[in-house]
């Protein structure tokens, strides 16, 4: 493609050189540069791409975009490198998010479960549908492991264009706040959005939650004007969070509200009462009763984001639900069960609020709630004693281990942690989260539950510059092994194979 093309309606400070030259892909960083590629310069935290030019250029990059004057022969000049690489992209690979049904869900908990529901759903009623998100990339039978909630603008653009290119009608997708305050979804022309809540959370990144809040509304307000024959773009938000109004006034789509709440457009009614984990789903003129495979208030949540989505996009009720009676995520409220007489779940709650809403829903089991988990290092600090009162409140005993710690002393970190629970719970700390675990599971009684929080599908522990594989769900299966239950493994999470109306999909 050539350059001149490339550049039609991005903002431009100036240019030098041939605006004819031939761009044959495009890379941000130097050392995936291929001859023929244009190089873009994106200043981050740790390395600036601006000192990586000569680099790119003797690799056989044609053209760089900066967002300074630099000595090159040919480079093009603009006020924002970021917002450059998201338009670059999606005209280089034919804007593919416009040719796919996208959907964004964004909020602090609940993304993952939600999008991993919601595509379930449409795969359930035939719609090919890809997932980008947390744990993994869907493409067609293709899966490929996330190392990002949201990628990079051109990684992105890229999946989207695989996608679109095989056919697929939907993409559901995570988006993080990460990835919209870094301008990665700057290209993607959204269908629709979707709010599931927000609390305290990445305070490291955000400088407060004013912040952090305006970030998440940057998918509302950026939900596009339909172009001849589309449809109008559309939010749903969780109308049971007290900011939703903030978030539905930042957008001119169409809003539609979901929740417990009694002035909702499509609600839950008799929680609990129409099965465990059930409810009845309740939209103008249609009545429907809902049994989720999670448990939890935030699952009715999660459920009722999707279920508006798929409704909103003409899936028939009995679909929507036949895939949430089924639907179960790795690493989210994820059973382990080797025989043994008392409960053992793994959950990925790393933030106040999902610890809380975790622990509350553990607890109807009528046992002692005993809990293992920690903080990333690097990240936050101001939520460590916030874990610790939810921990003092919800567990009848505490084991503070070490998470991800990256760049900073777990024992340092697990102390802080220890200073919100103010005694009121039995605590002791084991930086060890093998030994931590070990020491849960031994004092655990028949009926009790076993939370191991805060890492849920990851398989790595990252510790100063060490990394090695950890995975709590194995660990936990190997401990409770020596500990003489050897039942078959019957895990309670994953991506089941649920049938399709037609042809396609898992």
């Amino acid at each position: 493609m050539q350059l001149g093309v490339l550049l039609a309606g991005l903002p431009v400070v100036a240019v030098r050189g041939d605006l004819d030259v031939e761009v044959r892909g495009i890379a941000h960083d130097s050392r995936q540069v291929k001859p023929g590629d244009l190089f873009v310069c994106i200043p981050g935290y740790q390395h600036d791409g601006h000192q990586y030019i000569s680099e790119a250029y003797r690799r056989g990059a044609v053209v760089a975009v900066t967002e300074r004057q630099v000595e090159a022969s040919c480079h093009v000049l603009v006020p924002d490198s970021r917002q450059a690489l998201a338009h670059l992209a999606s005209v280089f690979y034919g804007n593919p998010s416009a040719r796919l049904r996208l959907i964004g869900i964004t909020g602090t908990n609940g993304k993952t479960t939600t999008a991993h529901m919601l595509y379930h759903i449409l795969q359930h009623a035939g719609r090919d549908t890809g997932l980008l998100g947390t744990i993994c990339y869907r493409i067609g039978q293709e899966e490929e492991r996330s190392h990002q909630t949201t990628p990079d603008a051109l990684w992105l653009t890229q999946i989207l264009a695989r996608l679109a290119g095989r056919g697929a009608r939907y993409a559901v997708m995570e988006v993080s706040s990460h990835g919209l305050a870094l301008k990665r979804v700057a290209g993607c022309c959204f269908h629709a959005a979707v709010f599931t809540n927000i609390t305290r959370d990445h305070f490291d990144f955000h400088r407060d939650f004013e912040d952090y809040l305006a970030a998440k509304c940057l998918l509302f307000r950026n939900l596009a004007t339909p172009g001849p024959g589309q449809h109008a773009p559309y939010a749903v938000v969780n109308c049971d969070d007290p900011n939703w109004m903030r978030v539905a006034s930042q957008t001119r789509a169409r809003v539609i509200t979901c929740g417990t709440s009694p002035g909702a457009w499509l609600r839950a009614e008799h929680v609990g009462r129409v099965a465990p984990n059930g409810f009845e789903l309740v939209a103008p003129g249609l009545r429907l009763p809902i049994s989720l495979a999670m448990p939890g208030k935030h699952n009715v949540d999660n459920a009722l984001a999707a279920a508006a989505v798929a409704l909103e996009e003409g899936v028939d009720p009995v679909h929507v639900a036949g895939a949430l009676a089924r639907v179960t995520v790795p690493g989210r409220w994820e059973c382990v069960d080797r025989g043994q007489p008392f409960r053992v779940v793994v959950d990925f709650a790393h933030n106040p609020a999902a610890l809380e809403r975790m622990l509350q829903s553990a607890g109807g089991n009528g046992g002692r709630t005993l809990l293992v988990f920690g903080c990333e290092g690097g990240k936050d600090s101001g939520k460590r004693p916030l874990m610790g009162t939810i921990a003092g409140l919800w567990s009848h005993h505490a084991i503070i281990t070490s998470d991800n710690c990256p760049r900073e002393d777990p024992g340092e970190v697990a102390r802080q942690v220890r200073a919100g629970l103010n005694g009121h719970v039995c605590a002791e700390i084991i930086l060890d989260r093998r030994l931590a675990i070990g020491r849960a599971l031994e004092l655990a009684r028949p009926g009790d539950t076993v939370v191991v929080a805060g890492k849920g599908h990851e398989t790595h522990q990252y510790m100063g510059e060490q990394k090695w594989p950890f995975d709590d769900r194995v660990v936990i299966e190997e401990l409770l092994e020596a500990l003489g239950y050897h039942a078959r493994p019957r895990r309670q999470a994953g991506a089941p194979e649920l049938p399709c109306q037609d042809a396609g999909g898992r």
